[in-house]
Formats: C-alpha cells, sequence, structure tokens
C-alpha cells in the first residue's frame, strides 16, 4: 500500500510538472484588443473590392475590430460641423457614427476633439456623443519605427475614447505602407 501512494505521488508530480511546462513554453494567447469600428475612408472606386487589406493584418494584429468602409465625402473636417451634427442627434435621439480627420500633430488634435466634445456635453449625450465620433487618420507619414509606435498608442487612446477610429486609405499609400511593414 505504501508503494502505491509513493508511485501515485510520483506520477501525480510528473504530471504536475509537465503541465506547468507546457503553460511555459506554450503560453495561452492574450486576448485581443477591442478597437470597435475600423473605417477605411476611400474614394468610391477603392471600395472594398478594390481594396488590399493586408495591411491592416499586420498594422492591428493585436486588435479586433469590425471593418467599414465609407466614402471620403462622409467625413468632416471641423470641430464646429461635428458638435453641431452631434447636437443634432442629441434632438432626435438618432445617434449615428461621425467621422472627423483629425490633423497631424495627433497626439494633441486628439485631446482638442476630447475637450471640445466634453465642454460641449453633459451625462448620457457626451456618452453617446463620444461613441458617436470615428477619429480618422492619415497613414502616409509613418517612415520610422517610433512613427509606428505613436500610431500604436494613438490607437489605443483612440479606440479607447470614441467609437472607433479610421484611416485614409488610396491605393498607392497603401502599397508603400505595406513595403515598410514588410
Amino acid at each position: 500500500m505504501k508503494k502505491l501512494f509513493v508511485k501515485t505521488i510520483i506520477v501525480l508530480t510528473a504530471v504536475f510538472t509537465l503541465y506547468i511546462l507546457i503553460k511555459i513554453i506554450f503560453p495561452s494567447p492574450q486576448p485581443l484588443t477591442e478597437l470597435g469600428n475600423l473605417y477605411l475612408i476611400t474614394a468610391p472606386e477603392n471600395q472594398p473590392g478594390n481594396f488590399d487589406e493586408r495591411i491592416f493584418d499586420k498594422l492591428l494584429s493585436g486588435y479586433s475590430y469590425e471593418l467599414k468602409f465609407a466614402d471620403s465625402n462622409s467625413v468632416l473636417n471641423s470641430i464646429e460641423s461635428l458638435i453641431q451634427n452631434l447636437k443634432n442627434s442629441s434632438l432626435s435621439g438618432s445617434w449615428e457614427n461621425q467621422l472627423i480627420t483629425l490633423n497631424p500633430p495627433i497626439e494633441q488634435s486628439k485631446k482638442i476633439l476630447r475637450a471640445e466634445i466634453e465642454s460641449a456635453f453633459r451625462g448620457e449625450n457626451l456618452r453617446n456623443a463620444l461613441r458617436s465620433i470615428i477619429p480618422v487618420l492619415a497613414l502616409e507619414n509613418l517612415n520610422s519605427k517610433e512613427d509606428f509606435n505613436k500610431l500604436d498608442d494613438n490607437i489605443i487612446y483612440l479606440s479607447d475614447n470614441f467609437g472607433g477610429i479610421g484611416f485614409w486609405v488610396d491605393k498607392k499609400n497603401m502599397k508603400k505602407l505595406i513595403s515598410k511593414l514588410e
């Protein structure tokens, strides 16, 4: 009986050690960060069937997102227009996504956008307004590793503070960007 007990302890120890080694060697994958809506802003001729999505497989590999396309004419260029649209949404009770261009330096413009929305809305309307805003970034100025790191920081901030993120895309700039990522 004593031998059986010792053998059982040895087997259990071996199994437990093997389990720990497997967990160390093959850790569980980290869950993807929820990005929300990912809008690709293109000219009408570049809509879904004409667009190479490989870039976002590499650029946003740690994120989960719902891919959407929007026409370049649907993007606002001023915070004033955005706020007016959001106030109309508040009055009607129908909150639609509002795409707005963020101009460089993104680190400043994203904070200005957030501050302007916070000064224009309160309570539930503030929450709905923030979740309706899709900031849109241009990707053509990404040249260095530092630029890509800043982009990652901006993606995290924007996805946490707004309803998603958008990128201006065109075939020429996307080919250049794909070559930088490869």
